[in-house]
């Protein structure tokens, strides 16, 4: 509970790792064998699962937050507004997935 409390008041782009930081794990994971490969794939599932929770239109936890809105709304959400939404979570995930990886790149090469 206290992780997820940091990760929504305490979020800070340094601890994300795109890409090139899982690349760099994987490597040094391959090293140590097998048990170190599929703890980190086991790892690496989860956090995909949780991270396709957070409410952004765009994934999983967002369609829930918008059939919760529909719910009390007790009516659908026109098409061109529920468009309109996932559009903008698209865009806020290119801009999260750029923001990491050049994070990554950052911390590689400085």
């Amino acid at each position: 509970m206290t992780a997820l409390k940091d990760l929504i008041f305490n979020f800070n782009l340094n601890k994300l790792g795109g890409p090139v930081a899982i690349y760099n794990v994987s490597s040094q994971a391959a090293q140590q064998g097998l048990p170190a490969i599929l703890s980190l794939l086991a790892m690496l599932s989860l956090n995909i699962g949780i991270f396709n929770l957070i409410p952004i239109p765009a994934l999983d936890g967002g369609k829930i937050v918008l059939n919760i809105l529909e719910a009390i709304r007790r009516k659908p959400l026109k098409r061109e507004t529920e468009s309109y939404v996932t559009l903008v979570g698209v865009a806020v995930m290119v801009v999260l997935m750029i923001a990491v990886t050049w994070n990554d790149i950052m911390k590689l090469f400085f």
